[in-house]
């Protein structure tokens, strides 16, 4: 009787072209896409999604990770109840992030200071808009809830 010996797989010529062509054509798509956000930069026409793609590139070779980030959809998130959501807050707010982070100097602390200057400075805005009376921007969430519990 025959006996039949067991052969290690080996991934056919075909299987491994394959893989290589599936390998370079990512290769090739990934760096098409480099290419494609280095001419939007360099046009000064990124979208949120590039410059988010271009920070995290950069993470690594600038031996640089935010772990503390100060971003308008978290102050939206904060300002929403109070300031409603329009496009003039949502311009407020991305215009207060930008002065708080040019002027912000971490030392690796809480990220509620940056949080509050710019909620300050979206307040203020807010009543030079009149899109909020004096006492409403005043007025913190502690304030609010402890209004709520009727003590």
């Amino acid at each position: 009787m025959g006996t039949t010996t067991a052969t290690p797989w080996r991934p056919t010529v075909a299987k491994r072209l394959r893989n290589r062509a599936a390998a370079l054509a990512w290769l090739v798509r990934h760096t098409l896409q480099r290419y494609g956000r280095a001419y939007r930069y360099a046009r000064g026409c990124m979208s949120p999604d590039d410059a988010d793609e271009i920070r995290y590139e950069c993470q690594e070779v600038g031996g640089f990770w935010p772990l503390e980030t100060l971003t308008v959809d978290g102050m939206m998130e904060t300002v929403i109840d109070r300031f409603g959501d329009s496009e003039e807050v949502r311009l407020l707010v991305a215009d207060a992030c930008a002065r708080v982070g040019s002027k912000w100097d971490s030392d690796g602390h809480l990220r509620g200071a940056a949080q509050d200057w710019a909620m300050d400075l979206i307040k203020e805005r807010a009543e030079e808009l009149g899109l909020v009376d004096s006492e409403d921007a005043d007025a913190t969430p502690a304030d609010e809830e402890e209004e709520g519990d009727g003590q």
